[in-house]
């Protein structure tokens, strides 16, 4: 299995999503951890961990840090492991608020997330997206 690190850093262009711990150090906060923690829950390889990071970015990018809120990530992530792929439940995660083309090309992007993920791996997306 990959260390996904901290694949939620980036991917807004800013440090949204992060904040001082006690220590000094950047902490995520729960948004970032939980989404992350799904992420490593899969076992993805290192194609897949950098792929997925990509499509993390452009969700969260699209939906904006203003408005990011882990349950749409989870419900979106979810739409990726429906087997075939659910771009309804992909839309209603994205929500009605971003650019037509915004919304399409992160719906395409989690159906390629969809596409990279093994079987098990997208029944793994189901279960931890369920508990969400």
């Amino acid at each position: 299995m990959v260390d996904l690190g901290d694949i939620g850093v980036d991917d807004i262009g800013s440090d949204a999503g992060w904040r001082a711990g006690s220590d000094g150090g950047a902490r995520q906060t729960s948004d970032h951890a939980h989404v992350d923690d799904i992420l490593r829950g899969l076992e993805l390889n290192a194609r897949q961990a950098s792929e997925a990071g990509d499509v993390v970015a452009q969700l969260r990018g699209a939906i904006g840090a203003d408005r990011y809120r882990s349950s749409q990530l989870t419900l979106a992530l979810r739409a990726a492991s429906r087997l075939p792929f659910d771009a309804d439940l992909a839309a209603a995660a994205i929500g009605p608020r971003i650019a037509p083309e915004a919304a399409r090309a992160v719906i395409d992007a989690l159906e390629h997330l969809h596409d990279i993920l093994t079987d098990d791996q997208r029944t793994a997306l189901d279960r931890l997206t369920s508990r969400s």
